[in-house]
């Protein structure tokens, strides 16, 4: 009796089976985080674009850019949760944009750039305010 193709491909009969079930499930894999490392680098660009808009000295904002590579994988990993079989993956920009300034905060505090963590946690605060004020 010869096994058929599809009788060959189940995992537990053979080794191919189990090879093919394998790469199938490399490939989601690669495909999940594919899909969130393309997320993760948008939020860092746009992450980027809001430390530019500091109003602060160039060496300050020199300064608040060293802080965003260091702050974002943190602010992103909170924010960010991935999907499952049946849901769409969910990123929460409120909560990563508080995260990622909670922590420039505290990391310049830190370095001592006391200036830098006033201005960073007054921005916070004027973001949050507008975030929770009612839409006209």
């Amino acid at each position: 009796m010869n096994p058929s193709f599809f009788q060959r491909m189940v995992p537990g009969r053979s080794g191919v089976g189990w090879l093919v079930a394998i790469l199938v499930l490399a490939g989601v894999l690669w495909f999940k985080f594919s899909n969130k490392n393309e997320a993760s680098a948008e939020i860092k660009q746009q992450a980027v674009e809001i430390v530019e808009s500091f109003d602060v000295s160039a060496q300050e904002r020199e300064y608040c850019m060293t802080l965003v590579d260091k702050c974002h994988d943190h602010a992103f990993g909170t924010s960010y949760q991935m999907g499952g079989r049946r849901s769409s993956p969910e990123f929460d920009s409120d909560k990563y944009i508080q995260e990622f300034l909670e922590h420039m905060t505290t990391l310049s505090r830190a370095d001592g750039e006391k200036h830098v963590a006033e201005y960073i946690t007054r921005y916070r605060i004027a973001l949050a305010a507008l975030s929770t004020r009612p839409q006209e």
